[in-house]
C-alpha cells in the first residue's frame, strides 16, 4: 500500500517529499523502498523516519531502504521517472552499529539464515534486520528455516526483536510447528477442492493428471533415478495417497511405504531416430492412462533410453489429486538434490518434512465450522441471487468433453510485460491478479454486451491459516477455487474499470477461503444446501506467476515430444472456457482452453482478441494528472464506496486549484 505509506512520510517535518517503490533485487527479492528529499540539505538521517514510520504503521509497511535525493528525476514530460530511480545500497555504514560477532550457536544459526536470506556478508547480533534490507516477506523465510534448524521462533519475534542478539532469546519460546518427520500413514479428510473433483463424477476419474517430458542428460544414471524416486514416495506422504469409493462417497487414505517403486525402464534405442518420437508420444501417452486411484500408484516415472542417436528421456506423471504447481517445484529441487547426493556416494538426505496434508486437512475441518468462517455465509450466499445470463455458445447442446479439448494463446513481449508488472500495478496502486481480471470482465462487455461476470479464480490455497500450520515443503493440492463477481457497473473508461474491480476483489473475505470451507467441509448441512445453491461459474481464470520451467532446479530441459493427453477423452471438463496466465522467460503467455465441440475456434478467438487489446489499453493508460491512482482500499480509516471517495477526491484536487 505504497501511496498510504508516502501520506504518512509527508506529514514528517523532515520530508519535503517522499515516493515509495518496490525493488528486485539480483536474487529475486522483492523490498520496499522510500525515495526522499529531505527539508532541509542537512537533514539527510533516515534513523528518524523509519522509527517515526514504525509509531504510525504495521511492521510490514515500513520500507526497508531509505534512500534520500536531492530532487526526483524527471522525465521529457514533468513526470516522475521512477526507472529512473537510482537502486538502494547498502553497507555497513548504513546500518549504524559496530560489527559484533556470533557468540553461540543459536545467534551463529541466525547470522547463517539472514545471510542467505538478505545476501548480505559481515552481519553482526546487533544489526537490525530491517537496516539490512529484511522485510515482512523476507522474515517468514527466515522463520521457516530457523524452524526447520529447531530455533522454534513465530513472525512476530522477528517484529519485536529485529537484531539476532534479541532474537535468540525467543528461541525455543514459539509454538511449534506440527510436522511428523517420521511415516505418515491412515485416512485424510478429502479437502474442498478434492471433494469438487469428486462431485463431477468423471466417466474416468483414475485418468486426470499433470504431467512433464523431460530430456535426460548423458551422464545420468537410471538405477540412480530408481532409487531417488523411492527416496521420494518414501519422504511425501501424498504421493503414497489411495482412494475408495463407498456408499458414502470417496475415502482418502496414506499406505505406508514399500518396495514397490512407480520407476519404469523402456529401451528404444534400436529404433530409427525419426521413430524414436513417435515411439516417445506412443509411450507417454500409454502411461498416462496407467495410474489407478484405488490400486496404485498415483505417480509413475519413466526412464526412456534413446542410445547415442539422443538424449535419453523422462516422463513424470502424477495424479493431480496428489499434487499442485507449488509440488512440481519442492519435487524436481528434491529431485535434483537427491540423485546429486546418490552420484556422490551419500545417503539421501532431504530436507525436514514441514506440515503433513493429513493434518492440514484436519484443521481445514475444524476452521470450517467456527464462527469467523461462518460470519462469512452472507457474502457468498448473495451469489446465489445473481441470476446471470449464460456466457454465449456456439453450440450449447454439444456434450463438453476432453476430447474436444482446443487451445488458443497470445504473450506479451517483455517490454510490455514488464510494464504490466511494474507500471501499471504503480499507477492503480493494484495487484496484478486485479488487472488481469478488470481485463477479462472488459473484455466480456467488449464480446457480449453484458457488464457483469462471474467468474471462477484459482489461489494457491496455501493460506497462513494456523500458527502452527508450515505447508513451504508439503506436497499435495492445495488449490483454493471460489467464484468471483465482476460489475463494471458505471464504469467508461479502463481507469474506471481497474478502479472498481480492485476494490471489489479486495472486498473478498480471507482470500475465498471461506467458500471452499463453507461449501464442502462444514458439519453444518443446511449451510451446505445454501452454498450449493451458488452456481458454477462457466469461466474460470488462474494467473500463475513467474517461472521458467518446473526443472530449473534441475540440469534436465523439457523435452520436445508431447507428454500424452493429461486427462482421459472421455472426461468432461469441468468448465466451459478456461483461462490461464503465466510469465515465462520475461514474457506473459495467456492460454484460452474450450471445446471445439461448444465453440468455434474463431468465437473463442475473438473474445481472446479483446482481452488483448484491453490489457493493451491498460499498459498505454497515462494518467491525466499526478503518478497515482488511489480507491478506498487504499486507506485504513477510509469507509466510503469507490465513487463517493472519487467524488471526494475530485472535490479536493479543485479546492487546491483554487487556491
Amino acid at each position: 500500500e505504497p501511496g498510504e505509506i508516502e501520506t504518512v512520510l509527508r506529514r514528517h517535518p523532515a520530508v519535503r517529499d517522499a515516493l515509495i517503490e518496490v525493488h528486485t533485487d539480483s536474487r529475486g527479492n522483492k523490498r520496499l523502498v522510500c525515495y526522499w528529499i529531505p527539508a532541509q540539505a542537512e537533514q539527510t538521517d533516515a534513523a528518524p523516519l523509519r522509527q517515526y514510520l514504525q509509531s504510525q504503521l504495521p511492521d510490514y509497511m515500513v520500507p526497508a531502504f531509505f534512500v534520500n535525493l536531492e530532487a526526483f528525476p524527471l522525465t521529457p514530460h514533468g513526470k516522475i521517472d521512477r526507472r529512473a530511480l537510482p537502486a538502494p545500497t547498502l553497507d555497513r555504514r548504513h546500518i549504524g552499529e559496530t560489527y559484533v560477532p556470533p557468540r553461540n550457536d543459536v545467534e551463529e544459526t541466525l547470522v547463517q539464515i539472514w545471510k542467505e536470506v538478505l545476501g548480505v556478508e559481515h552481519i553482526g547480533v546487533r544489526d537490525n534486520f530491517f537496516e539490512l534490507g529484511g522485510d515482512s516477506i523476507s522474515s517468514i523465510r527466515v522463520i521457516s528455516m530457523a524452524n526447520q534448524a529447531g530455533l522454534k521462533l513465530q513472525p512476530r519475534h522477528l517484529f519485536m526483536a529485529p537484531t539476532i542478539e534479541g532474537l535468540a532469546h525467543y528461541a525455543g519460546q514459539a509454538q511449534a510447528i506440527y510436522a511428523e518427520q517420521g511415516e505418515v500413514t491412515g485416512e485424510v479428510i478429502l479437502t474442498p477442492i478434492q471433494q469438487k473433483f469428486f462431485q463431477k463424477q468423471l466417466a474416468d476419474p483414475h485418468h486426470w493428471n499433470q504431467s512433464v517430458l523431460l530430456e535426460v542428460p548423458k551422464s545420468v544414471d537410471p538405477d540412480l533415478v530408481k532409487q531417488v524416486v523411492s527416496a521420494l514416495v518414501k519422504h511425501h506422504d501424498a504421493l503414497r495417497m489411495r482412494y475408495q469409493k463407498t456408499r458414502q462417497g470417496w475415502r482418502q487414505y496414506i499406505v505406508p511405504p514399500d518396495d514397490t517403486v512407480p520407476f519404469a525402464l523402456v529401451d528404444i534405442s534400436h529404433l530409427k531416430p525419426e521413430e524414436q518420437r513417435n515411439k516417445i508420444e506412443e509411450l507417454s501417452a500409454a502411461y498416462q492412462g496407467k495410474l489407478h486411484l484405488q490400486k496404485g500408484p498415483l505417480i509413475q516415472f519413466v526412464y526412456i533410453r534413446c542410445g547415442e542417436a539422443s538424449t535419453d528421456r523422462l516422463l513424470i506423471v502424477i495424479h493431480h489429486l496428489v499434487v499442485d504447481g507449488v509440488s512440481w517445484r519442492i519435487l524436481m529441487e528434491d529431485f535434483a538434490q537427491a540423485y546429486r547426493q546418490l552420484e556422490s556416494g551419500q545417503a539421501v538426505q532431504l530436507p525436514p518434512k514441514t506440515t503433513a496434508f493429513q493434518y492440514w486437512a484436519k484443521r481445514l475441518q475444524q476452521l470450517a465450522d467456527s464462527p469467523e468462517v461462518r460470519d462469512e455465509l452472507p457474502y457468498w450466499t448473495r451469489l446465489a441471487e445473481l441470476h446471470l445470463p449464460p456466457f454465449p455458445e456456439d453450440h450449447p447442446e454439444a456434450k463438453n468433453l476432453e476430447s474436444s479439448a482446443d487451445r488458443i494463446d497470445f504473450h506479451l513481449d517483455a517490454s510490455m510485460t514488464h510494464d504490466l508488472l511494474t507500471r501499471v500495478p504503480q499507477i492503480f496502486n493494484t495487484q496484478i491478479n486485479e488487472v488481469l481480471l478488470t481485463a477479462l470482465v472488459l473484455a466480456y462487455q467488449r464480446f457480449t454486451g453484458r457488464r457483469k461476470l462471474l467468474v471462477a479464480v484459482e489461489g494457491h490455497g496455501r493460506e497462513p491459516l494456523f500458527d502452527d500450520v508450515d505447508l513451504s515443503r508439503t506436497v499435495g493440492w492445495f488449490t483454493n477455487e471460489y467464484p468471483v463477481f465482476l460489475d463494471l457497473g458505471k464504469s467508461v473508461h479502463v481507469n474506471d474499470a481497474v478502479m472498481a474491480i480492485k476494490e471489489q476483489v479486495r472486498a473478498i473475505p480471507g482470500r475465498g477461503m471461506g467458500y471452499g470451507l463453507l461449501r464442502y467441509l462444514t458439519t453444518d448441512e443446511n449451510i451446505r444446501r445454501k452454498m450449493a445453491a451458488v452456481p458454477e461459474p462457466a469461466i474460470g481464470f488462474n494467473y500463475l506467476g513467474q517461472f521458467n520451467t518446473e526443472t530449473e532446479a534441475s540440469a534436465f530441459g523439457v523435452a520436445p515430444e508431447k507428454p500424452g493427453p493429461e486427462r482421459a477423452p472421455e472426461n468432461e471438463r469441468l468448465q466451459l472456457l478456461t483461462i490461464s496466465a503465466s510469465v515465462r522467460n520475461g514474457e506473459m503467455i495467456f492460454y484460452f482452453s474450450f471445446s471445439r465441440a461448444r465453440h468455434r475456434r474463431e468465437t473463442i478467438q475473438e473474445f481472446a482478441d479483446h482481452f488483448r487489446n484491453v490489457l493493451l489499453e491498460i499498459i498505454r493508460y497515462e494518467p491525466s494528472e499526478g503518478d497515482k491512482i488511489y480507491t478506498p482500499s487504499d486507506f485504513a480509516d477510509v469507509s466510503m464506496d469507490n465513487e463517493e471517495f472519487q467524488q471526494f477526491m475530485s472535490e479536493l484536487e479543485e479546492g487546491w486549484e483554487d487556491e
